[in-house]
C-alpha cells in the first residue's frame, strides 16, 4: 500500500475526509489502492486497477489500532471511525479482527462498502460488531447494473439483493443503503420505483439518493438534478433522504496546512476548497495559500464537475 500520511502523525493507512452523510470522518484505509470488486462508472477514484472478489490479508491489526490510537490523541474528536478507503474494504482479512479491536478504541465504527461481498457469511459475520454499515444498491435490473457498476464476474445483481437482505436478518446494528443515481439513466422515475421495490427488500434503517459530485471514472456517469432527486425520493419506504454536500462548521480551530497532510486527502478523493478546509480542520484561505503552491510545483490538477472545482493527485506524484 501506498504511504499516506495522516496530518500531524506517522499514520499511514489514516486519512481524514468530510463526508455528506457521516460528518467528521476518521477513514481506515485497508486495500490497496482501487482493488475492489467493482468498477462503478461514477467512482471518484478513478477504475478499478485489480477487479477481485478474493480476500486477503493487509496490514496488521496491531499496526491499524496504534495508527488510530495516535490519531485520536492528536486530532480533533472526529464523529465516526470509518472502515472504508481507497478500495473494497470487505476484502481485507481478518476484518472481524479489526473490527472488534477498532470496537474498543472508538465508537461509533462505520464500515462503507459497495455490499457486493455480503453474499458470503464470513464477511456477514465480519461486520457484526460495526455501528452502522453503509451498503449500496444502484441498479434495479442485470443490464443496468452491469452498465453502472461493472462488477467482477462472479458477481450478479441477485447474488447482490441476497447478500444485502441476508444481512438486514442478521445485522443488530443500523443499515444505511446508498443509491447513486445517475442522470438520464436510473435517475429517472420507472427506475426509481424498481429500486426502491429492491431496497423494501433489504429494509435499511435510512436510504439516501446520491448522485455525481465529484469527477467520476467516466465522463458518461452524469448528476442528476437535485430537484429530479427530491421527487424521486418519495418513492422510498422509508422515504429517502437526498445527501447534500458535506457543510463546513461555522467555528474551525486553525492550523498550519501542510502541502503532505494535503496530498495525502488528494490522492483518495478529489476535493473543493470547502472539502479540504473541514478535512484539514483549516480555515479557506490557508487552504487555497496551499493549494497556490502546489498548483506552481503541478503537484495537483483542477478538474470541474457540475460547476464545482475539484483538486485530485494523480497516482506516483509527491510533493
Amino acid at each position: 500500500m501506498s504511504t499516506y500520511q495522516y496530518p500531524g502523525t506517522s499514520c499511514r493507512h489514516l486519512y481524514v475526509a468530510p463526508s455528506r452523510r457521516l460528518g467528521r470522518s476518521l477513514g481506515v484505509d485497508l486495500v490497496p489502492h482501487k482493488v475492489c470488486s467493482f468498477d462503478c462508472i461514477y467512482c471518484q477514484l478513478g477504475r478499478t486497477t485489480e477487479l477481485s472478489v478474493t480476500r486477503r490479508p493487509g496490514p496488521p491489526v496491531e499496526l491499524l489500532v496504534l495508527e488510530v490510537q495516535e490519531a485520536l490523541a492528536r486530532g480533533p474528536r472526529p464523529d465516526f471511525l470509518t472502515i472504508s478507503g481507497s478500495g473494497e474494504p470487505t476484502l481485507y482479512e481478518p476484518l472481524d479482527e479489526l473490527i472488534a479491536a477498532l470496537g474498543r478504541v472508538f465508537r461509533p465504527l462505520a464500515v462503507l462498502t459497495n455490499g457486493s461481498m455480503l453474499r458470503q457469511r464470513e464477511v456477514r459475520d465480519a461486520l457484526r460488531g460495526a455501528d452502522v454499515v453503509l451498503p449500496s444498491l444502484d441498479a434495479a435490473d442485470e443490464d443496468l447494473f452491469q452498465h453502472v457498476n461493472r462488477p467482477h464476474p462472479d458477481l450478479s445483481l441477485a447474488s447482490l439483493v441476497e447478500g444485502l437482505a441476508a444481512f438486514r436478518r442478521e445485522f443488530r446494528g443500523a443499515i444505511w443503503l446508498e443509491i447513486t443515481m445517475l442522470g438520464g439513466v436510473t435517475a429517472i422515475p420507472a427506475q426509481a420505483v424498481r429500486l426502491a421495490e429492491l431496497a423494501s427488500e433489504v429494509g435499511p434503517d435510512r436510504i439516501h439518493l446520491n448522485t455525481v459530485v465529484r469527477p467520476p471514472a467516466e465522463a458518461s456517469a452524469l448528476p442528476a438534478p437535485g430537484n429530479d432527486l427530491e421527487v424521486l425520493s418519495s418513492l422510498f419506504q422509508p422515504a429517502a433522504e437526498v445527501i447534500g454536500e458535506a457543510q463546513i462548521p461555522k467555528h474551525i480551530e486553525t492550523v498550519a496546512v501542510s502541502a503532505g497532510a494535503m496530498m495525502s486527502i488528494l490522492r483518495r478523493r478529489p476535493c473543493t476548497v470547502g472539502d479540504l478546509a473541514t478535512a484539514l480542520n483549516a480555515p479557506s484561505p490557508a487552504v487555497i495559500k496551499t493549494l497556490q503552491t502546489l498548483l506552481r510545483r503541478r503537484a495537483v490538477r483542477v478538474r470541474v464537475c457540475d460547476r464545482q472545482v475539484f483538486y485530485s493527485v494523480d497516482e506516483g506524484v509527491s510533493v
